[in-house]
């Protein structure tokens, strides 16, 4: 089903993992609304063309990046061939991966440095084109990148029968030639300076670095000083104590709007924490516990049960009044 984008198999599989092909396709559509492939609606396992049937490549790259994840499925889909053994009712059968970017060795279309992930063809589609369909992983030199081809049907060349394929080599020359890693932090650069508290001192400050080396995937024509930096803190602030090389936080770095990466941040110096603010520290969080606000209730129940007992008709604050009488003479 993977390695040959056999139909059948395809169908035999829907069937054993969800009791039907309908209760499959259902299971498609929720994990393709999961990964926000808004605009996908499937019908069938198989890829066989259905009017109903829709996707676009921004949506491929979106599920396709979900099975990038999954070794199993890797190893299976970038096997460029595979025996399957002899058994009690069947000769050996050997069949090789429809992929030819995988599979295609001796040919003009083997890229050594794809995994999988899927190729196929219909003759139809809504726009009228049809044509080969070719997803795949290039990973190289450190770097990984999808690649893409949908409705790759243009007139084929002399001995160049599926351009879909040619598509997809250009699309990663394209990469290989135009991005690259850049070098974007070194180890110990400062990034932004941060006040600490309770240090005892007004105006205690540290540095925040990051702790090593960072390159980022990014145009080889990019201007570095067009990188922007957002540096966020694990808490409301830094507090002491803090020791040197201790993470606190993480720096974001944008280009052009987009996320690029993530680093760690650390302090690059030692802060000890002042005894007469931790002892302040302390009795105000125990001002504000729960243990001294049931002490506060249970005190204020006790005084009004003593005023109750101790006030009322012939009392005043626990001493018996008496009465002068008057004399007449």
């Amino acid at each position: 089903a993977l390695c040959g984008s056999y139909n059948d198999a395809a169908s035999v599989i829907a069937y054993l993992s969800a009791g039907s092909v309908a209760a499959f396709v259902e299971q498609m559509n929720a994990e393709a609304k999961r990964v926000g492939a808004a605009s996908t609606l499937y019908t069938n396992p198989t890829g066989l063309f259905d009017p109903s049937m829709v996707t676009t490549a921004a949506d491929t790259a979106l599920i396709a990046r979900q099975a990038w994840g999954n070794e199993l499925y890797m190893t299976i889909v970038s096997a460029d061939a595979y025996t399957i053994p002899a058994t009690n009712v069947s000769d050996t059968r050997y069949f090789t991966n429809r992929n030819a970017l995988v599979s295609d060795t001796a040919g003009q279309y083997y890229n050594g440095w794809c995994r999988g992930m899927n190729a196929g063809m219909i003759d139809e589609s809504k726009t009228g084109v049809g044509g080969w369909c070719v997803v795949t992983v290039w990973e190289r030199d450190g770097a990984s990148n999808q690649a893409i081809v949908m409705e790759g049907a243009d007139a084929a060349t002399a001995g160049d029968v599926i351009p879909a394929y040619r598509y997809i080599n250009r699309l990663l020359s394209w990469a290989k030639g135009n991005y690259g890693y850049r070098s974007v932090f070194t180890e110990g650069q400062v990034v932004d300076t941060r006040p600490v508290a309770m240090t005892g001192t007004s105006k205690s400050q540290t540095q925040l670095c990051v702790p090593g080396n960072v390159s980022l995937y990014l145009p080889l024509e990019a201007n570095l000083k067009e990188l922007t930096y957002t540096c966020v803190l694990e808490g409301d602030g830094l507090t002491a104590p803090l020791s040197a090389g201790q993470r606190v936080g993480t720096v974001t770095v944008s280009y052009q709007g987009e996320i690029v990466g993530i680093a760690p941040l650390t302090v690059n110096e030692t802060f000890s924490r002042n005894g007469f603010l931790d002892s302040m520290e302390q009795f105000k969080a125990y001002l504000m516990s729960r243990a001294f606000i049931a002490t506060v209730v249970f005190f204020i129940l006790i005084l009004c049960l003593y005023l109750r007992l101790t006030t009322g008709p012939g009392r005043r604050y626990g001493v018996k009044s008496t009465r002068r009488r008057a004399s007449y003479r």
